[in-house]
Protein backbone atom coordinates (compact mmCIF):
# COMPACT_ATOMS: atom_id res chain seq x y z
CA UNK A 1 0.00 0.00 0.00
CA UNK A 2 1.33 3.36 -0.96
CA UNK A 3 1.36 6.04 1.62
CA UNK A 4 -0.80 8.37 0.34
CA UNK A 5 -3.31 5.10 -0.37
CA UNK A 6 -2.61 4.74 3.63
CA UNK A 7 -3.54 8.49 4.23
CA UNK A 8 -6.66 8.57 2.25
CA UNK A 9 -8.02 5.26 4.14
CA UNK A 10 -6.82 6.72 7.62
CA UNK A 11 -8.90 9.98 7.02
CA UNK A 12 -11.88 8.43 5.64
CA UNK A 13 -12.31 6.54 8.68
CA UNK A 14 -12.46 10.01 10.59
CA UNK A 15 -16.06 11.40 11.91
CA UNK A 16 -16.09 15.25 11.72
CA UNK A 17 -18.45 17.81 10.41
CA UNK A 18 -17.64 21.01 8.88
CA UNK A 19 -19.28 22.38 11.95
CA UNK A 20 -16.15 21.14 14.07
CA UNK A 21 -13.35 22.41 11.54
CA UNK A 22 -11.78 26.07 13.64
CA UNK A 23 -10.18 28.83 11.44
CA UNK A 24 -7.33 30.80 12.72
CA UNK A 25 -8.06 34.33 13.85
CA UNK A 26 -6.35 36.84 11.67
CA UNK A 27 -6.16 38.98 8.69
CA UNK A 28 -4.59 38.92 5.22
CA UNK A 29 -1.95 41.64 4.67
CA UNK A 30 -0.36 41.51 1.41
CA UNK A 31 3.62 41.52 0.95
CA UNK A 32 5.83 42.44 -1.27
CA UNK A 33 5.71 38.99 -3.31
CA UNK A 34 3.23 36.93 -1.57
CA UNK A 35 0.28 37.10 0.55
CA UNK A 36 0.70 36.77 4.47
CA UNK A 37 -1.69 35.42 6.90
CA UNK A 38 -1.35 37.19 10.39
CA UNK A 39 -2.51 35.66 13.10
CA UNK A 40 -4.46 37.69 16.26
CA UNK A 41 -2.23 36.26 18.37
CA UNK A 42 -5.13 37.16 21.74
CA UNK A 43 -8.10 36.10 19.87
CA UNK A 44 -6.34 32.72 19.08
CA UNK A 45 -5.85 32.06 22.77
CA UNK A 46 -9.24 32.70 23.59
CA UNK A 47 -10.69 30.06 21.18
CA UNK A 48 -7.82 27.70 22.66
CA UNK A 49 -9.31 28.78 26.09
CA UNK A 50 -12.48 28.16 24.72
CA UNK A 51 -11.89 25.12 22.60
CA UNK A 52 -10.04 22.46 25.42
CA UNK A 53 -10.59 23.85 28.99
CA UNK A 54 -13.31 23.73 31.54
CA UNK A 55 -13.86 26.06 33.65
CA UNK A 56 -13.62 24.43 37.46
CA UNK A 57 -16.99 25.32 39.34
Amino acid sequence: MSEITYVISEVMKCDFSFAEIKTLPGKIKYGKQYEEYHIDFEKLRQMVMDTFYEKIK
